[in-house]
């Protein structure tokens, strides 16, 4: 009897499968060390000393910034702790970068039958998280001027 009911769990289709491979882990890594690296050079470059208390907190904030890249349009806010106006145009980029990377995240649902198909959802994978990342440095336009 568990056997039968084993087969039978075994044998359904999952219609909402993100299939994610290699190719989509190495795409966003690569994403997420590009938009760290330029992160940190603009936190450490743009973020002056008359900003913050002292070194070890410019020291501290340069780091937390640039460890959370991956939160994308929120990193402008974070450069500057959570200041209100930042946080505030942080929250108006949400949408647009969220919307992005929904649709890249919606694209994997697709299943691939040919080369192009897979193409065409590590297209769309490598876009939306790029949208993600690239609102980051778009809020940092708000944050660091």
């Amino acid at each position: 009897m568990a056997r039968s009911s084993r087969a039978s769990v075994e044998g359904v289709k999952r219609p909402l499968a993100l299939r994610l491979t290699r190719r989509h882990a190495w795409i966003f890594c690569a994403l997420l060390v590009g938009f760290s690296v330029l992160t940190f050079w603009m936190v450490n470059g743009l973020l002056t000393v008359n900003e913050v208390s002292d070194g070890s907190e410019r020291a501290r904030r340069v780091a937390w910034t640039t460890a959370a890249t991956v939160l994308g349009p929120f990193t402008g806010a974070i450069a500057r702790d959570g200041q209100s106006c930042c946080a505030g145009f942080s929250w108006r980029l949400f949408p647009f970068a969220a919307a992005m990377l929904a649709a890249g995240f919606a694209a994997q649902l697709v299943q691939p039958t040919g080369r192009w198909r897979e193409r065409l959802r590590l297209s769309a994978w490598g876009l939306g998280w790029f949208g993600w990342l690239a609102a980051g440095i778009v809020s940092f336009l708000h944050a660091l001027e």
